[in-house]
């Protein structure tokens, strides 16, 4: 106004003294920030390294505990990098982003490289970065093809880390079930081998002959079988057994009586009719009740007694030798409930095949985790076994992962998690460790942060337009290239490097920032009050 100029000039004056005030306010702040910055890492600097660390250690532990993840659990080599990364921040005074640091972890444990989008999970991030790894693609420019070079490292790396756990060195399905049907096997052999060892020591003692009471064992099986209501439902060769015992026409010794249980166990196995089942389990219970028949006296003078002449009462024979058969048969049972509750030793004791086993009864959903667990310790002796089980379940995630073209790098986290969880973790346990586990979740994790798309993303998945931006920066990089000394290389600089760099600048992608101000909230009551300056004083 004192220079002379008019009202249009004196309002615009104005205006940009209202906006350039917040301005200048928010460098100064800035600047003050920084000067705080600056502070603490010259006070950090004095600190030893070990409380640095462990300062470090304690935020990051704090943030993941948020997520279940235990930091004290995750192993040395993991740790390092990230708390390099984590102290970046910390020296910079910012907030960690507890979800960017567990996505972090993810991918250090499985030595991926992340981007700010794939940490931060930012639809506008992610739509830049994956736009512009189209554009470098389709470029000719080697410096602009980064990002999309990453993406194909990053897929090589998911699928080396497979082959690591073992998918390399697998054996096919069908070496993998012959394997495991060996080991299951073998386990049934090795208890059948002490069953009949039992049986033979019941065999051979001396007791076998001593003879069982027949009429209390015929009244006391009868009667159980009227209070059950059960008499008519008894196979006819035992009740014709029952009826010679009663009658005393076979010598009914314990000889005799381990047969008839032998027997009648036989047809328990075979009956699907559940009374007579019932009527042959009253039968046995009898036999087990069964006393030995009172034995006559054998010194009937009392006559003294010559030391080591007196033989064993048969009595005390009779009993020796049904514990004996006891204890077989115990073992017997006690396996034959192992086969029932094992259906893969019990598929393994029936000559199945084994090009489908796996699938069958470890990897498929039929497999419970109660059957892939009593699998597990049926085949607990065989360590060949078991690591053979191990790799071809890493197989199998890394076939669902690349739909089974192994000489094309590409990784599917949908095909892979799918897989995964198919099986489950509780499944896997029973031949992984937990950090085993870890692993294998970590990379189907990565996978999907790697290639996702939340809502908000502007992805441009034609490529149509990529491809003319690819071309058309191409031809800017032949013509930087005749440009004068200085130009060609900032042009150049500014394509290849700026947003790829920030793209990869991982300290920034764990930082909690603050939900951005609008420029119209910061600038219009600065330039609303520095208006009213600009009125004409009055004369």
């Amino acid at each position: 106004r004192e220079a002379g100029l008019g009202p249009w000039w004196q309002a615009g004056a104005a205006l940009a003294g209202g906006v350039a005030a917040p301005l200048a306010a928010q460098g100064l702040v800035g600047a003050g920030k920084g000067a705080v910055n600056v502070a603490r890492k010259e006070l950090d600097a004095l600190k030893p390294l070990a409380t640095q660390s462990r300062q470090v250690d304690q935020q990051i532990s704090l943030v993941l505990r948020r997520h279940g993840i235990d930091w004290d659990a995750i192993p040395e080599r993991i740790k390092q990098p990230m708390r390099a990364e984590v102290a970046q921040v910390m020296d910079g005074g910012g907030q960690l982003n507890a979800d960017a640091v567990r996505r972090l972890l993810d991918f250090r444990t499985v030595g991926a490289t992340p981007t700010r989008g794939m940490l931060t999970q930012d639809p506008v991030q992610i739509t830049r970065e994956m736009n512009l790894a189209k554009t470098g693609a389709n470029s000719t420019d080697a410096g602009l093809q980064r990002l999309p070079s990453l993406q194909n490292q990053n897929t090589v790396q998911l699928l080396r880390r497979l082959d690591d756990a073992g998918a390399a060195n697998a054996p096919d399905a069908f070496a993998t079930g012959e394997r495991v049907l060996g080991a299951l096997r073998s386990n049934a052999a090795a208890s059948k081998g002490r069953i009949d060892s039992l049986y033979s020591a019941a065999r051979d003692t001396s007791g076998r002959s001593a003879e069982l009471d027949g009429a209390a064992f015929t009244r006391s099986a009868s009667q159980l079988l009227d209070d059950g209501l059960l008499g008519g439902a008894l196979p006819k060769s035992v009740e014709t057994h029952l009826n010679k015992i009663a009658a005393g026409e076979v010598p009914f010794t314990v000889d005799y009586a381990e047969q008839l249980k032998t027997a009648i166990g036989k047809l328990q196995r075979a009956t699907s009719d559940g009374q007579q089942r019932m009527a042959l389990g009253k039968v046995r219970e009898a036999l087990d009740a069964t006393p030995l028949r009172p034995a006559s006296a054998v010194n009937p003078g009392g006559l003294p007694a010559v030391a080591g002449t007196v033989p064993p009462s048969p009595a005390v024979l009779g009993g020796e030798s049904i514990a004996a058969f006891n204890r077989a048969r115990q073992a017997n049972r006690a396996f034959m409930q192992r086969v029932e509750r094992t259906p893969a030793l019990a598929a393994a004791l029936d000559d199945a095949q084994p090009d489908r086993f796996v699938q069958q009864y470890i990897t498929g959903q039929g497999a419970t985790v109660r059957d892939v667990e009593a699998m597990r310790r049926a085949m607990a002796m065989d360590p060949l076994a078991l690591q053979a089980v191990k790799q071809n379940i890493v197989a199998h995630l890394k076939s669902s992962a690349t739909n089974a073209t192994e000489d094309v790098t590409k990784f599917s986290p949908a095909g892979y998690n799918k897989a995964l969880n198919n099986i489950g973790e509780r499944k896997l346990a029973a031949f992984f460790s937990p950090e085993e586990i870890r692993h294998l979740q970590a990379v189907g994790r990565v996978g999907t942060m790697m290639t996702a798309q939340p809502a908000g993303t502007a992805v441009n998945n034609s490529n149509s337009g990529a491809l003319l931006i690819g071309r058309g920066l191409s031809m800017l990089d032949s013509i930087a290239g005749k440009l004068p000394a200085g130009l060609d290389t900032t042009i150049n600089g500014i394509l290849r490097g700026t947003q790829q760099s920030q793209a990869l600048n991982v300290p920034r992608s764990l930082l909690q920032l603050p939900p951005p101000v609008p420029l119209g909230q910061r600038v219009g009551p600065a330039a609303v009050y520095s208006g009213l300056l600009a009125t004409q004083p009055v004369d």
